[in-house]
This record gives structure tokens, C-alpha cells and sequence, in this order.
């Protein structure tokens, strides 16, 4: 690789003359290398640590912007002999590899100086150089490497660099997970790399090699850990999630069972023995059930004909003619564009709002809500039923949950004060599905309703929410489960409440009401030295002090956030929707485009992680549906009974509505541009319609109304029949208008219909 001694714009050559240039080039180049080596006309002095180096400013402020400022006015280097860098990135033999190459020209860039130098090129901020070392360890990247500068590059927010060695860990991951670099991988990025694999790596045709490839998740989990076992078997309770054990092969199992005799072995038993019980069960129809069971028990699953991946819907509001919570449970297959929704054992009565649900093993719990306010339960697809489980400890509404390690963990919400009214909650209380008891776990730094939480690692991170004063918090709390230390981690980038938030396993994402998908980035490094100070001596859960005196703004003294955020999507605004993630993509569906609205939407808009590109899914909710719970579990074939629903097919309607308000008949303009969204619900023998209109017009923006009709069906043409009832006002009970509508051709989805009409006139 050859170095220029200064930057190629420094010179105006005509390209024509390329041997001349050369020539010239090749000449300072020389006389460069004869300054420098004979001591000739030195005019500064770099100090770096003990070492000194003797050097000319017009050669490093040519090369590089950190000198070129630090040399001119005002700065007090341009007027004095020595500049010292007192910086971790620049280190004695990296500068000296840099004037290896500015006066010498010398190729010295290896797999062993690479990041070295291209750390100090970055902090230097000399370009052309960090532009030749991130080619050169993207061309020479390879299984041995890769996860070494996947650390680095993420470290330097090299994304390119990043995403290159990331996509070559995953990809390779059994010849990855054997070499040296991958024992010093850290757990942040270990997590994020077996999300990855389980995401996408399983997708052979062959069940057999699907299985190998599990045994190397597993045998890889196993070599990292025993590295430094005594620190990092605490982790096994985060990693071993990612393995399918009952579809181990036979040899991997009978090195996991050997674990049963192993200081491991209370991380492992109930895997390794739940496993032993599933290959050794007979072909009785009895016997198929508990492997079933035992099937549909696991986070993840290689693919496997009798069990389906489905997006699950639990609980909301419908239209506006719904009164009471829907208690239906239905799905989905995930990924699907155009596939009937099925219907699932109903939750329990008295499923209010306000509910809260987690997953753990594929199992969906649910607790709280604002009729059964300590309700607490848990949905099994290995069955497809519901178990009613012990009543939580205090009722809680408009809180959220979290599960990790055999526990679910309830946070914040609202609860029962001194007075009336309610209040926010600071406990956080945790269930253990094993003990089946409840405990109190700990305390949020500050009390919060409205939020949101999920898991990466041994952390649970809380964002946003209302405090006690009403007012939406930016605040991020992390629970550190393994002491109870609970401590704020950093801000959002904007107030926020109504969020909800996803984990993949290995990167949490957060969609905001406000339209915006956020990626965390955890500081893992900052993170681990926190909960390190935290943690000795620390028998039981702690907390930052009283929350119900601590607000969001009165946590000043603040130290360095162990998270950030990047804004990586955009959707259109809602509230009360639900989000979860498929391959790749951050799905957001139903809730309501206005807090106050009683129309629910019935859309699915994906925003890709990677490119933040929006796009809108054909499967859609049908009914619409608001305040609900939204889950991917495993499901088995045999529960699953598809919902009545008509065919696709194509309709067409006639409008002909009359003026309810005469007074604006002879006032006919445009008042601006409109969206309507019409949300159909079968409802024999009458079709009910329900309207929301938006304009962008700043005042009665938001305007509802519905009709019900009777459809008739003629030569295959719906026309409205009968008298319409019409009830039309807007926030603040004002009647408008009606537009005057023209024969549209509509399609028809299940029992959902969906129309838009723009620069309508009234």
C-alpha cells in the first residue's frame, strides 16, 4: 500500500502529466526522508507520554486538521516549540508510524498496527490515512479478525467497517466461534451476534443441518464461558435462551448432560433435563403432547412443520362500537402479506385497559389493567390455554413488564395512593415462574406510569413514562438484575410517554407516539464500571433513594449516560399502538392517530432497521385494534382455527348522503386536504362503517363520525340501500357539511375495508 507524503489536493498537476507528477511527487518525497533523517530545519517538538519526537509543523499541519488548528492562531501551540497529546488513541509507536509514513513514505500498516494507527488517524483527524487503513482491514478481514474489528470499528463508529464484520461473524459463525479472538468477544456484542445467528442462520432445508448449527451456538456459548468462568457463568441465564436444547443433536446433548456433574450445573439442569425428556419420550399420541409442549416452551425454534412463528394480539379496544376490552386472543403468521387471522383461546374475563404483557419461554403473561387492577396470568400456545397464577402483591395499571432469568418483573404504573386518586408507583416487584411467589425487588429512581421496558443482557431499561408532577420524562432507568442496583442511564432524546419498547435479544429499539424509531446504544464498557461500584457488599436490592419524592427534574447531578440513541425510522404518529421485530424490521401496528379518537387503526407500517426505509404491510389487523399487547410466539398448528372472513375481491360503492347542515350548502370550498379511513366490521345483517378524518388544517383537525347501512348485493356490485342515519361533529360538537363523494372501486380484505379520498370539497 503506497502513502502519499501529503495530500493529493495540495497540488494542481494537469492530469495529462502524470509521469511529471510522479516525478514530483517522488522528488519531495526524497527530500522529505533527507530533512528528517539528517535533523535538518526541525521547528517543533511532540510529546508524547515520556517519548519526544522531532518533527516540522508544515508537515504535520499538511497532513493533518488536528495540527493545522493546534498550529494557527489562537491557539498557544502556534507560537510555542512543543505540543504535547496526553490522549489514550495516540501512543509512541503509532506516531512513530506516522512519520514513518509522511517523511518516508514506508508501507508499515499490518493486521497487528492497523487500529492502532488508524485510531490515532481518526483522533489526528488525518483523512487519507483513515480511509487506507479501514480498506486495508476491510480487504484483509477474515474469521480470525473479524469479531476483533467489529469491536473496534463500533468503539470508533466506523459503521461500514462495522456492519462488514458483524454480517462475516454471523454468516461464519462456526468457524467464528472456535477461534481465539472470539474468547475476548464481549458480552454487549455477543448478545447482539447470537440475536443475529438465531435470526437468520437457521434456514436450510435440511433439519439435520439446522441442528449443527445449533450445537455450534451451543458449544460456542460454552467456550466463551469457561474462559473466566467464575465471572461470567452469571451470564449463562442471558445466553442459553438462544439455544434450542430438545433439538440438540444426540452427541451435543451427551456433552450437555456430562454439565449435570459441572460447577454449570445449576445454570443448565432444567434445559438439559427438559431436553433428555423430549428425545426420550415414545410415538404415543400421550407422549406427542409433551414434546409439543416441550417444543413450544422455547425463545428459539429451528423450523419445524407442526409449529408456526405468529404475531399474537391480546387484548385492546376496537371500534367505537366496542364498549368493553376484547378478550379474543388472534394471530398471525409473521411475515405474512395476505393471511386470515386465527383465533386462539380468549383471555380471562375482566381483562381491562391499562394491562401490561411480557414473554418468557414463549409464554405470554399479563398482568394488572384497570378492572382487575393485580389480575395476573399467563397464556401457554404448548396448550393453547390460559392459568390463572397468584395475584400480584399491589394492583397496578398503565405499567410495564420484563422477564429474565426464570422472573418477570413488574414496573411503575399507577397504584392506589393515601387519597383517591392514583399515583404513580415506584416498586418494582418480580415473580418467579419457578417458586411462583412474589417478592419485592427494588425501587425506580423515579416513579413512573405510561412506560416502557425491555431487555438486553442482565439489564432491564425503563424509558420515559409520567412522573408524579403529570409530566413526561426523557429519563432512562436501568435495573441491573443482578444486585437490584437500580440507576438512570441516560436520557431519550425527547420526552416521551406511550413508547414502546423491543428487544431482539441483542438491540433494544424504541418507537415513540410522536412517529420516531430510536436504536440504544449501550456504553457497555461505562456500564459495567458502574455496576461494578455498586455492587460490593450488596446483599439485597438498592435503590438511588426515596422515588416518590425525586422527580425527573430534580435529578441534576447526573454522571455519564451508559446509553445514547440514533433515530434510525420515522412513522406516522400514533398512540396506544403495539410494535415487535421481524427480520430486521421494527413493525408497528393499530393504536389511534389521536389520543382522544375512538376509531382504531387497523394498518402495519415496517421500519427497517438498517436503511430506516417506511413501508406499508398488506396483512392488516382487520378490526382495528387499540391498547393492546403484541407478541411473536411459537404456536402449534393444531390450535390454531381461522377467523370467518370473506374472501379478497374487489367491491364497488355509491355515496349519495344529504347535508345535515344546510347552513354550508351555499358556502361550498375547499378547506383543505384530507385522509379518510373507513374501518368495516361485519355485523349481521348490517355492515357498520366508521369514519376519521384528518386535515391539516390547524383547528378541527380531528373530526368522527359513522353510519350503519345495509349492503346489497347486485351483479356482484354493493350499493348502499335504506335511509342513512348520519351523526357527524367534531371535538367541539359543531356540525359540519358532508362531502360529496364519487363511485369508488374499493378492495375488500377479510372483513376490512380501506379507502382514501383527498382535496374533498364540503
Amino acid at each position: 500500500m503506497d502513502f502519499l507524503p501529503l495530500h493529493e489536493s495540495c497540488f494542481s498537476f494537469q492530469p495529462e502529466r502524470t509521469e511529471f507528477n510522479n516525478k514530483v511527487l517522488a522528488g519531495l518525497q526524497g527530500g522529505f526522508n533527507h530533512l528528517y533523517s539528517h535533523g535538518l530545519l526541525f521547528d517543533l517538538t511532540v510529546a508524547i507520554g515520556e517519548d519526544t519526537f522531532e518533527c516540522h509543523r508544515f508537515m504535520l499541519a499538511a497532513a493533518s486538521d488536528f495540527f493545522k488548528a493546534s498550529l494557527t492562531s489562537p491557539w498557544c501551540e502556534s507560537s510555542s516549540r512543543l505540543v504535547r497529546l496526553d490522549h489514550c488513541d495516540v501512543t509512541p509507536d503509532s506516531f512513530r508510524h506516522l512519520l514513518d509514513i509522511l517523511y518516508k513514505g514506508e508501507d508499515v500498516v499490518t493486521m497487528t498496527t492497523a487500529q492502532e494507527i488508524l485510531k490515532m488517524a481518526i483522533f489526528l483527524q488525518i483523512k487519507f490515512l483513515q480511509d487506507d487503513v479501514k480498506a486495508y482491514l476491510s480487504d484483509n478481514m477474515n474469521t480470525d479478525t473479524c469479531i476483533g474489528i467489529w469491536q473496534f470499528a463500533e468503539l470508533y463508529d466506523l459503521t461500514q467497517l462495522a456492519q462488514k464484520a458483524a454480517d462475516l461473524a454471523v454468516n461464519q459463525f462456526a468457524l467464528v466461534s472456535i477461534c481465539e479472538e472470539f474468547l475476548d468477544i464481549r458480552k454487549t456484542f455477543l448478545l447482539i451476534l447470537l440475536s443475529s445467528v438465531t435470526s437468520s442462520t437457521f434456514t436450510s432445508t435440511k433439519l439435520s443441518e439446522n441442528a449443527r448449527q445449533m450445537d455450534c451456538l451451543f458449544y460456542g456459548i460454552l467456550r466463551w464461558v469457561e474462559v473466566d468462568a467464575d465471572s461470567r457463568k452469571t451470564h449463562l441465564p442471558e445466553l442459553l435462551p438462544f439455544v434450542c436444547f430438545p433439538q440438540l443433536t444426540p452427541g451435543c446433548l451427551d456433552k450437555a448432560v456430562a454439565y449435570l456433574n459441572h460447577p454449570l450445573r445449576d445454570f443448565m439442569f432444567d434445559y438439559v433435563e427438559e431436553a433428555l425428556s423430549y428425545k426420550l419420550t415414545g410415538k404415543m399420541e400421550e407422549n406427542k403432547v409433551v414434546q409439543r409442549q416441550i417444543l413450544a416452551r422455547q425463545n428459539k425454534l429451528i423450523e419445524c412443520p407442526d409449529i408456526q412463528r405468529h404475531v399474537v394480539l391480546v387484548g385492546g379496544e376496537g371500534g367505537a362500537s366496542d364498549t368493553k376490552t376484547m378478550l379474543e386472543l388472534t394471530s398471525f403468521p409473521v411475515g405474512s402479506e395476505d393471511s386470515p387471522l386465527y383465533r386462539l383461546k380468549s383471555a380471562p374475563d375482566g381483562l381491562g385497559v391499562n394491562f401490561a404483557t411480557c414473554v418468557w419461554r414463549n409464554e405470554l403473561y399479563v398482568s394488572g389493567g384497570f378492572d382487575q387492577s393485580r389480575l395476573f396470568a399467563v397464556y401457554k400456545p404448548g396448550d393453547n390455554q390460559w392459568d390463572i397464577l397468584p395475584q400480584m402483591l399491589k394492583g397496578r395499571e398503565k405499567h410495564c413488564m420484563a422477564a429474565l432469568n426464570w422472573n418477570v418483573y413488574v414496573i411503575g404504573g399507577l397504584e392506589q395512593g393515601c387519597l383517591v386518586e392514583k399515583v404513580p408507583a415506584s416498586d418494582v416487584v418480580v415473580y418467579s415462574v419457578k417458586k411462583k411467589t412474589w417478592t419485592h425487588f427494588g425501587r425506580l429512581a423515579v416513579a413512573v406510569s405510561d412506560t416502557t421496558a425491555a431487555v438486553l443482557g442482565h439489564r432491564i431499561y425503563v424509558f420515559g413514562g409520567q412522573d408524579a408532577r403529570g409530566k413526561n420524562t426523557d429519563m432512562v432507568q436501568c435495573i441491573d438484575t443482578l444486585s437490584g442496583h437500580v440507576y438512570t442511564a441516560g436520557c431519550l432524546p425527547a420526552p416521551s410517554s406511550g413508547a414502546r419498547a423491543v428487544s431482539d435479544g441483542g438491540t433494544i429499539y424504541i418507537a415513540t407516539a410522536q412517529g420516531k424509531v430510536l436504536e440504544m446504544k449501550e456504553n457497555f464498557v461505562l456500564a459495567d464500571e458502574r455496576e461494578r461500584e455498586a455492587r460490593p457488599e450488596k446483599s439485597g436490592p438498592v435503590s438511588l433513594g426515596k422515588a416518590s419524592d425525586v422527580s425527573a427534574a430534580d435529578v441534576s447531578d447526573k454522571p455519564s449516560p451508559t446509553v445514547g440513541f440514533d433515530e434510525v425510522g420515522r412513522f406516522p404518529a400514533r398512540h396506544d399502538f403495539g410494535a415487535y421485530v421481524h427480520d430486521g424490521e421494527l413493525v408497528v401496528c393499530g393504536g389511534k392517530r389521536h389520543p382522544f379518537s375512538t376509531i382504531p387503526c387497523h394498518d402495519q407500517m415496517g421500519v427497517h432497521q438498517k436503511r430506516g426505509k417506511l413501508s406499508h404491510k398488506q396483512q392488516t389487523l382487520v378490526n382495528g385494534r387499540s391498547g393492546f399487547g403484541v407478541h411473536v410466539l411459537y404456536v402449534p398448528e393444531e390450535f390454531l382455527v381461522e377467523e370467518c372472513t370473506y374472501s379478497q375481491g374487489t367491491m364497488r360503492f355509491s355515496f349519495e348522503p344529504a347535508l345535515t347542515n344546510t347552513s354550508l350548502s351555499s358556502n361550498r370550498k375547499t378547506i383543505g386536504k384530507f385522509q379518510w379511513y373507513w374501518n368495516v366490521r361485519l355485523e349481521e345483517p348490517h355492515l357498520q362503517l366508521y369514519l376519521h378524518m384528518v386535515t391539516d388544517r390547524k383547528r378541527n383537525e380531528h373530526v368522527n363520525t359513522h353510519f350503519t347501512a345495509k349492503l346489497v348485493p347486485t351483479n356482484e356490485i354493493f350499493e348502499i340501500a335504506d335511509s342513512l342515519d348520519y351523526v357527524f361533529s367534531d371535538q367541539k360538537g359543531s356540525g359540519y357539511g358532508w362531502p360529496t363523494f364519487e363511485p369508488l372501486e374499493v378492495r375488500i380484505c377479510q372483513t376490512e375495508l380501506s379507502l382514501i379520498l383527498s382535496d374533498c370539497r364540503i
